[in-house]
C-alpha cells in the first residue's frame, strides 16, 4: 500500500472512527479493551476480597 493510498484511507469521510481504520486496528483496539476490562475486574475483586475478609 503506497503512501497516497494510506492517506486516502485515513482522510476519507467515513462514520468509522480514525483509530479503527487501519489494518488490524479492530483486533488491537478490542484486545486492549479486553485487557483493561480484565485488569479492572481483577482489581475490584482483589479490593473487595480484602475489605470483606
Amino acid at each position: 500500500m503506497s503512501v497516497l493510498e494510506k492517506q486516502r484511507l485515513y482522510q476519507k469521510s467515513s462514520p468509522v472512527p480514525i483509530y479503527l481504520r487501519g489494518k488490524g486496528a479492530k483486533a488491537t483496539v478490542y484486545g486492549v479493551y479486553g485487557l483493561v476490562a480484565v485488569g479492572l475486574v481483577s482489581t475490584v475483586y482483589g479490593t473487595m476480597s480484602l475489605i470483606i475478609s
